[in-house]
């Protein structure tokens, strides 16, 4: 059985919104893309909230990203997606958000079936009281 346990953060909401939102949105495009792919694929998207670690995950079995490119896509302007489909902000926008709360936002380094990296960890032990 899980317990609940009340805690309080201390930063500004609108900021760890805007961080949730883009790894939310980024895992809903790419599951999609890989769903017109293969229309039998079903897409999957988790995030865990582990208060213990202060972490919060958001996973999805979507194509991923190659361990090479797991530094990359936190700098501004890269974006894997077509032209006119991104400008390649929300990750770096997402991590400079992080980083003003004095926590972290990295892809954690255990590759997926697909031997990518599909799994945002947003570290948040700076914030919680």
């Amino acid at each position: 059985m899980r317990r609940s346990r009340l805690v309080t953060v201390y930063a500004v909401k609108g900021m760890i919104v805007q961080i949730l939102e883009n790894l939310l949105t980024n895992s809903i495009y790419w599951l999609g893309t890989e769903r017109m792919i293969d229309p039998t694929f079903q897409p999957t998207l988790t995030v865990t909230i582990d208060i213990e670690a202060s972490e919060m995950r958001v996973r999805d079995n979507g194509p991923g990203i190659p361990p090479i490119k797991a530094d990359e896509v936190f700098l501004p302007f890269v974006t894997s997606k077509p032209p006119g489909e991104g400008k390649g902000l929300g990750l770096y926008v997402a991590r400079e958000l992080a980083q003003y709360h004095g926590c972290s936002l990295s892809l954690s380094d255990k590759k997926n079936s697909r031997g990518t990296l599909s799994t945002f960890v947003f570290d948040f032990s700076n914030i919680l009281r």
